[in-house]
């Protein structure tokens, strides 16, 4: 498959595709998200976008999406595990506001994977929610920071965990998989990036010499590097979670399907934590399966300052 345009080895990654997708190289967070975003609301600025409570754009990225989307509202759509609940989003997609000047217009819909509690989303799962968006009108996007990793557990093709499912936009992510500041985000229509291009510059997305770090993207791509590291950290993850199940003072939250293991305090402490999404400690796991142990994350609010209950720590494998 010839790339159309691009970095051609971004398309690599979508090399079971049927259709040639156009990519672009992106710097990594917090310029993929935002500026992947822009495309999608750029035909209706100021609308609205539909995501996790839990996804990357509605936690992590201070107002960096409202910014680069021309101050469109991110609503969040609830569901178990970090996954959007098709039908609540089918829900909040046939409320009665298009076309009603005193309501933000639905733009799009952005999903995570693998999420950001350490799950992933099945072909099946995406094509629901693939169906809903669509069905208004609206475009798909998947932050794909961790789609190698969501890509091994699954064990299919990335054309059917992507475009094959009902995705529009692919952020494909490598920063957190090996890759040095050096991502792309992938459009499955053409005629969708048209425009692309000139907003990333911008935008400010366009580094001096981008080529050089774009350049990554081959060895990462190349003979099933992307994927060989992706196994690795998974399996590390999962190892890492027989070793810390058996502790004492802490409970896994979710399943561990991909690399990030989250946990929270077990036992009397567990109900005061319950409330606070800072209390849980974050393990995500890197291709080389080095450990990096930083602090946790202490209750700001002053109503917790004198509860006395562990707050624990967040460790992070990554990358030599």
């Amino acid at each position: 498959m010839e790339p159309t345009s691009g970095h051609s080895g971004s398309n690599a990654a979508c090399a079971s595709c049927s259709t040639s997708p156009t990519s672009w190289p992106a710097r990594s967070s917090p310029a993929r998200l935002p500026t992947a975003l822009r495309w999608h609301a750029a035909r209706r600025p100021g609308g609205a976008i539909y995501c996790h409570p839990t996804a990357h754009i509605a936690s992590e990225e201070t107002n960096a999406p409202e910014f680069f989307t021309s101050g469109a509202r991110l609503f969040r759509i609830d569901g178990a595990a970090g996954k959007i609940d098709p039908q609540k989003l089918a829900d909040a997609l046939a409320q009665p506001v298009y076309g009603v000047v005193h309501f933000p217009q639905p733009a799009a819909v952005s999903i995570t994977q693998a999420t950001e509690c350490g799950t992933v989303y099945a072909p099946e799962e995406i094509a629901a929610i693939a169906t809903s968006t669509h069905r208004h009108g609206l475009k798909l996007h998947m932050d794909g920071a961790r789609f190698a990793n969501a890509l091994s557990f699954v064990g299919c093709s990335p054309a059917e965990l992507s475009w094959k499912a009902g995705v529009d936009v692919l952020s494909l992510g490598a920063t957190k998989n090996g890759v040095l500041s050096a991502e792309a985000v992938v459009f499955f229509d053409a005629g969708l990036a048209r425009e692309f291009a000139f907003r990333s510059k911008r935008g400010g997305h366009l580094l001096s010499k981008m080529r050089l770090l774009s350049a990554q993207l081959d060895a990462y791509l190349a003979d099933g590097l992307w994927l060989d590291n992706a196994r690795h950290a998974n399996a590390m993850a999962r190892r890492l979670v027989a070793g810390l199940t058996p502790l004492k003072g802490t409970q896994l939250l979710y399943p561990v399907d991909a690399n990030r293991d989250l946990r929270g305090p077990a036992g009397p402490h567990a109900r005061r934590a319950a409330g606070c999404r800072r209390a849980v400690s974050s393990v995500a796991v890197g291709p080389a399966g080095r450990a990096r142990l930083s602090p946790g994350h202490r209750l700001r609010h002053r109503s917790h300052r004198r509860r006395a209950f562990p707050v624990h720590r967040q460790v992070c494998v990554s990358n030599p």
